[in-house]
């Protein structure tokens, strides 16, 4: 008889369909941490690391607070007699919790009105204020993980990603996932998982097609358009986008980068970095037709580059290549921009400010000391390179370039 009531249990276990149901807590933790990554926007890592210790310290005052207040419901009796009464209710409430609690937390009934009240009243009585962490809020992580681990191992958690973040650039926006994944690899490595948890990765919709990086900052510099010159902007797109179809340039975008350079052009494309970061079109505007002026230079022109067809001990004739090659570039990029508003007849008012060139681009002529002592520390990073035996066949070959290839994107 018991094998037979073993065996009908057994196959209605198996037969039953167990509908699994989200954590009320986790799901509020998501929706929480989303609303407030939502209101925050996009971050930089400065900002993030700002937002993480900020966290760190305000977790510790809800847990001293915490700790306080059950160290006063504890004590204050014995030295206010006239809550002595209250003292013994709440140690009472506390044992009725150890029995009792099982009963609820165990069964359905923690899902009802009944049960979540009594399970307050216990953590009442035994000091468990149960403050809403932290952590929670500023780490949007889209599943449950967070939730899993224990408080040792969030804080050690906090603490790698602001000692992860020290090491970027404070101005540098913060990747989509970059929390969420780097959580999964800090699971992962701490407690052997096996498998380990995949990175998470952006998955773009299908229904519409996306906007190109170029024309979303091109109308991201279409907002100081006036209404009766917003056309203008829409014309500097088609136009830009006929001269690089035309000439079939490859065109690569780089959302954030700590090159030093408003662009690059390597052997496979050209690298337009940061555009984000530029004041006005202008700035974009020649950023652009500056680095396919190069393009122009290797591809139509024929000319040798300075970086790998010259002597690099001979770096005077090497430096005197490039900088030609690099007023050449300016110019272009300059005569470029005064074309289009003159072509579109843009009021010259304003012009000199939505179209007008930072400093830097502006004298860029008289700068070329500057640009040798940065050329030469260049020259030097290539000799080490090629005695350390590592090949170099174009400036994508260089670490100040090569780190940031994986995380190019189209611009057209």
């Amino acid at each position: 008889m018991k094998e037979l009531i073993r065996k009908v249990l057994n196959e209605e276990i198996e037969n039953a369909e167990i509908e699994i149901e989200p954590s009320d807590s986790v799901v509020k933790s998501i929706c929480d941490s989303k609303k407030f990554c939502d209101a925050q926007g996009p971050i930089t890592f400065g900002q993030l690391k700002a937002l993480v210790e900020s966290a760190v310290s305000k977790r510790l005052m809800l847990h001293v607070g915490e700790g306080s207040y059950k160290a006063a419901i504890r004590t204050l009796s014995l030295f206010v007699p006239q809550v002595a009464v209250t003292g013994l209710v709440g140690s009472a409430v506390r044992a009725i919790n150890k029995i009792f609690r099982p009963t609820i937390t165990e069964t359905d009934s923690y899902k009802t009105w009944w049960g979540k009240t009594i399970l307050k009243i216990f953590n009442l009585a035994e000091g468990d204020l149960n403050p809403t962490d932290p952590f929670s809020k500023i780490f949007f992580i889209s599943d449950g993980l967070m939730n899993l681990m224990n408080e040792e191992s969030k804080v050690k958690f906090a603490h790698h990603i602001v000692n992860l973040v020290s090491n970027m650039p404070d101005d540098e926006p913060v990747p989509e996932f970059f929390v969420e994944n780097e959580l999964r690899n800090w699971v992962n490595q701490r407690f052997l998982l096996d498998p380990p948890l995949q990175p998470k990765t952006v998955t773009e919709s299908t229904d519409e097609p996306k906007e190109s990086n170029f024309y979303r900052l091109v109308n991201k510099f279409k907002e100081n358009f006036p209404d009766e010159l917003k056309s203008k902007a829409d014309a500097i797109k088609n136009f830009v986008v006929n001269y690089v179809k035309e000439k079939g340039y490859t065109i690569k975008f780089l959302n954030s980068c700590s090159t030093g350079f408003g662009g690059v052009r390597t052997k496979n494309q050209i690298i337009i970095c940061s555009p984000s970061n530029m004041h006005t079109i202008g700035d974009f505007l020649y950023t652009i037709f500056h680095e396919m002026r190069h393009e122009q230079q290797m591809t139509e022109f024929k000319e040798k580059n300075p970086l790998t067809d010259y002597d690099l001990e001979d770096f005077e004739t090497l430096y005197e290549k490039y900088w030609n090659m690099e007023l050449d570039a300016d110019k272009f990029g300059k005569e470029m921009v005064a074309k289009l508003v003159i072509a579109l007849n843009i009021p010259l008012d304003f012009a000199k400010q939505q179209f007008k060139l930072s400093q830097y681009i502006e004298h860029y002529p008289f700068m070329s000391e500057m640009v040798k002592g940065s050329i030469k520390t260049i020259i030097g990073q290539i000799k080490e390179l090629k005695n350390a035996g590592i090949e170099f066949t174009d400036i994508q070959d260089h670490p100040i370039v090569k780190r940031h290839l994986d995380k190019l994107e189209n611009f057209l």
